[in-house]
C-alpha cells in the first residue's frame, strides 16, 4: 500500500494545478480530473488511518525501552 501512497502523492501537486485550469477551460474534463483527484486523496487518508495506530504504538515501545535504558527519566 505504500507504493500506492507514493504515487498518488506525486500525483496531487500535478492534479490540482490540472484541476484548476480544467475547470475554467475545459468543464467537461474537470468533473473527471476531480474524481480522480478525490480518489487519490482518498487513498492517501486510508492508509494514515490504518498505519496510524502502529505509529501510535511505535512510540509507546520507544518511551518504554528509552526508560529502561535510563536514556531518559521520569519524575515523580
Amino acid at each position: 500500500m505504500v507504493p500506492a501512497v507514493q504515487i498518488a502523492s506525486t500525483i496531487m501537486g500535478i492534479l490540482s494545478f490540472v484541476l484548476a485550469f480544467a475547470f475554467y477551460s475545459m468543464p467537461h474534463l474537470g468533473n473527471t480530473v476531480m474524481l480522480i483527484f478525490i480518489i487519490l486523496q482518498s487513498a492517501i487518508t486510508l492508509f494514515t488511518i490504518v498505519t496510524l495506530p502502529v505509529e501510535i504504538d511505535a512510540s509507546n515501545r520507544a518511551l518504554v525501552w528509552l526508560n529502561s535504558a535510563g536514556i531518559t527519566w521520569v519524575g515523580t
